[in-house]
């Protein structure tokens, strides 16, 4: 695999082979940093099949999101393209909207589409931020 990774200017890695996965890679990563935190994480499948796992979670075991909507405040997913934006879809309040964006630096393009952050964060605000991929198969340093 390093053979068809390679850098493609300072600031990108390109996967020839186009199987990198850029941006489940990356945010995987980003959780992986973070785990010391004492935060909760959930990592789920299916997302990019229209969030299958979680609406399957949804049906079989509401309870279980009912807990994570009311021990948590808020939820962060880690799945967006490009490097500076983020998307609260119909999760998030007008405040919160405005406390990532100045936290982070990042635009909300639009609200349009959906991802797992909207079936999860059902009763708290939530959020699906850049990874930093452009395609799936490049992630910008």
């Amino acid at each position: 695999m390093a053979e068809q990774c390679a850098l493609k200017d300072a600031t990108t890695i390109w996967n020839a082979a186009g199987i990198l996965g850029a941006d489940d890679r990356a945010g995987c990563a980003i959780i992986w940093l973070l785990r010391n935190l004492g935060h909760g994480i959930l990592i789920t499948d299916g997302e990019e099949e229209g969030s299958l796992s979680v609406e399957e979670m949804a049906r079989t075991n509401p309870e279980l999101l009912a807990e994570l909507n009311s021990r948590y405040q808020f939820m962060v997913q880690i799945d967006r393209r490009n490097r500076a934006d983020f998307k609260c879809y119909d999760v998030g309040t007008d405040e919160f909207r405005s406390y990532v964006a100045e936290m982070t630096g990042f635009q909300e393009p639009d609200r349009r589409s959906s991802t797992a952050i909207r079936h999860l964060a059902q009763d708290i605000c939530g959020v699906n931020l850049s990874s930093g991929y452009q395609n799936e198969q490049m992630v910008e340093l």
